[in-house]
């Protein structure tokens, strides 16, 4: 076995995939929005690895960075994951770990205003 490789028992968190919906607006733009109707949860595991603190006139921002592990499934770039209350967004196209549709492995930012 591929020591890299997660384990079932490492999916300790209940992860909601919110599906985005694609539009164009009247000018044609590609817009998204999430109606909730196709929501899926899943069992997941929560790494935070990284972030960055953003100083601005008015507010303090920092982006906390994670990588969150599931199973297998289609997920897309603009697919929200939302855990205990907090959103995160990808950053970065899933991961298809090993190349075998098994493990998905998803880097995605918090956003925390005032943090």
């Amino acid at each position: 076995m591929n020591p890299y490789m997660p384990k079932s028992e490492d999916l300790t968190k209940r992860v909601k995939v919110i599906k985005a919906v694609s539009y164009k607006d009247s000018r044609g733009n590609m817009l998204y929005k999430y109606p909730g109707t196709d929501d899926k949860t899943v069992w997941a595991a929560i790494e935070p690895y990284g972030s960055t603190i953003i100083k601005g006139e008015a507010q303090k921002v920092s982006e906390v960075q994670y990588r969150i592990t599931m199973r297998y499934r289609t997920v897309h770039i603009m697919d929200k994951l939302q855990y205990q209350g907090r959103t995160f967004q990808q950053s970065i196209p899933a991961v298809d770990i090993n190349m075998q549709h098994q493990w998905l492995e998803l880097t995605c930012t918090e956003v925390v205003k005032g943090g």
